[in-house]
């Protein structure tokens, strides 16, 4: 099984450890393991599997197409299934 530390998933990612803290925190973000109750791991099938989820293309996006003033929602940098 391949797991990573917070550290790790932050470099791989660019996602502070910060975030990723605050994340787990209010209950968002990739799945994780909790061992011994204080040693946070991720595995790499789950981080994969929710990064996938995050994927969003053009076609996906028809509000790129056209620019709408203070339409967007502020960005929290989580993907929108788990909000």
């Amino acid at each position: 099984m391949d797991l990573f530390t917070v550290q790790q998933v932050s470099e791989l990612t660019g996602i502070s450890v910060e975030t990723l803290n605050q994340w787990r925190s209010q209950e968002k973000g990739p799945p994780y393991l909790k061992i011994e109750g204080r040693l946070v791991r991720y595995r790499k099938a789950d981080l994969v599997e929710y990064f996938a989820a995050c994927r969003v293309s053009a076609s996906d996006r028809k509000d790129l197409l056209v620019p709408v003033p203070n339409r967007r929602k502020k960005d929290q940098g989580i993907c929108k299934n788990n909000q």
